[in-house]
């Protein structure tokens, strides 16, 4: 698998985390993986990765480069890899 330019990873990363109304401690992280032209990627694997516990939510990105991981312990770090295989 090789992995996206480190520059679409932080494109399509660090857009959002927002705490939704799943309960009062989780939330989840919605974000848009985009390529250097700012083409959307689809199929793409998002990994979001708590610093903490090191527990792993993947999630698939839609035709749009869209994707969504819910139920996150909110208040905690986490890293997040976006890869696709070519």
């Amino acid at each position: 698998m090789k992995n996206l330019n480190a520059r679409m990873i932080l494109w399509a990363a660090i857009l959002t985390y927002a705490a939704l109304a799943q309960t009062p401690d989780t939330g989840s992280i919605q974000g848009r993986a985009v390529d250097q032209s700012h083409m959307p990627v689809a199929g793409a694997r998002v990994s979001v990765v708590n610093s903490l516990t090191g527990s792993v939510r993947d999630a698939e990105t839609n035709r749009d480069g869209e994707f969504t991981v819910t139920g996150l312990a909110a208040g905690t770090t986490y890293n997040i890899r976006v890869s696709k295989r070519i």
